[in-house]
């Protein structure tokens, strides 16, 4: 299992096996990243702290794609 984070809303979502995961928050049918988190740390991580990581993500996420552009 690993646990994939969407780059539109930062919506996580825990998949195995599967070559495309999609986002079911957003209505295009966003394509989801995998993140560095263990399926152990991800648990053991309070609504609050997973809320922090997806905000703190999705902005780096940003500040990388704006660099590219």
């Amino acid at each position: 299992m690993k646990i994939y984070i969407c780059p539109e809303c930062g919506q996580f979502r825990e998949a195995s096996r599967r070559k495309e995961v999609i986002c079911y928050r957003c209505e295009n049918e966003v394509q989801m990243q995998p993140i560095k988190l263990s399926m152990e740390e991800y648990f053991n991580m309070t609504k609050e702290e997973r809320e922090e990581y997806s905000k703190s993500w999705l902005y780096i996420h940003e500040c990388l794609h704006k660099k590219k552009n």
